[in-house]
């Protein structure tokens, strides 16, 4: 039961954050599709390491990082 809850926390999480918030966000801003552009920050934190923001690249889960790819990744 415990597993199970835990489970659709994590789904509902998933869903509202990033597949229904990515949407928006891609729409809102009117990128093309299948692009995301995020902010990032070099002046943000006092030990130089970069921020991102709108949204937030580097704070995306395992699973929904696999979603994503580089245009300037090479095929091997």
């Amino acid at each position: 039961m415990i597993e199970t809850l835990l489970f659709r926390s994590t789904i509902e999480k998933r869903l509202s954050t990033y597949y229904r918030g990515l949407v928006k966000l891609i729409e809102d801003h009117n990128w093309d599709k299948g692009t995301i552009f995020g902010q990032l920050h070099q002046s943000a934190t006092r030990t130089g390491r970069l921020s991102s923001s709108k949204p937030n690249l580097q704070n995306f889960d395992g699973e929904i990082k696999e979603l994503f790819g580089s245009r300037y990744a090479t095929a091997s």
